[in-house]
């Protein structure tokens, strides 16, 4: 019997994996996930620290890639580099509720995660924590100041 694929040849990138499982899902499904909620783009409750938990995903997708596990596959290599241009390319709408819950370019990346999944064959992770916890929380006092 064939041990799961997780545990074999994609074990190094369970981290993407599962952050492109969880982007496959529809924004609903996503908050169900967090812990703290997005922020508004204009929370400036400058005696609370918040977390904003979509700078934390940003930050935790760009720290992964499935470059090292599918450098012979042109196909996979095209799809994650379409997947971190999107993710490169956003603004500081990206950390919103709102845009979040219904911009074109929330749309856009999680429809680029699917076809990233898809394209490596590897399947759903079958696993996502809840609440789900990304690598880099950043704190964030005033986020339209922070925002890259």
């Amino acid at each position: 019997m064939k041990p799961p694929i997780w545990e074999t040849v994609y074990y190094d990138s369970a981290d993407y994996w599962m952050l492109l499982s969880f982007m496959t899902l529809e924004p609903e499904q996503q908050l169900q996930y967090f812990e703290y909620p997005p922020l508004y783009q204009n929370d400036k409750d400058y005696n609370r620290p918040t977390k904003n938990v979509l700078r934390a995903l940003f930050l935790a997708l760009q720290g992964f890639s499935f470059i090292d596990d599918f450098w012979d596959d042109e196909n996979v290599l095209k799809k994650d580099e379409q997947f971190q241009k999107l993710i490169s390319d956003r603004d500081n709408a990206a950390y919103s509720y709102e845009s979040f819950m219904e911009s074109d370019y929330w749309i856009e990346l999680r429809k680029a995660a699917k076809e990233l999944l898809d394209a490596t064959e590897v399947g759903f992770y079958p696993d996502i924590p809840k609440p789900i916890e990304f690598d880099y929380l950043v704190e964030i006092f005033d986020p339209p100041e922070f925002c890259d």
